[in-house]
């Protein structure tokens, strides 16, 4: 019985420090939209409508990202040179 207090005890505190270091991650990143952090405190519903908002918006950036990279991958390409012709 007491084991269940220590693990429960133990899991408190590492998802406390999880938190802590997730929070801080947000407010350094200037991207990052500061409404999460307080997402915990929300209802089942508000975490949903988060989280499919989340994707979304995770689908649009990495969309525009690999749109980047062809473009990016494209102008960094050399012309092949044709050998010249004898005749």
């Amino acid at each position: 019985f007491l084991m269940v207090f220590v693990i429960q005890n133990s899991q408190n505190r590492t998802t406390k420090a999880l938190h802590l270091k997730l929070d801080e991650l947000i407010r350094a990143v200037d991207a990052a939209r500061n409404d999460y952090l307080t997402v915990e405190q929300e209802t089942e519903e508000e975490m949903q409508r988060a989280a499919r908002f989340g994707a979304t918006r995770s689908r649009r950036r990495s969309s525009t990202m690999e749109s980047g990279r062809k473009r990016s991958s494209a102008s960094r390409r050399q012309p092949r040179s044709t050998p010249a012709k004898r005749g």
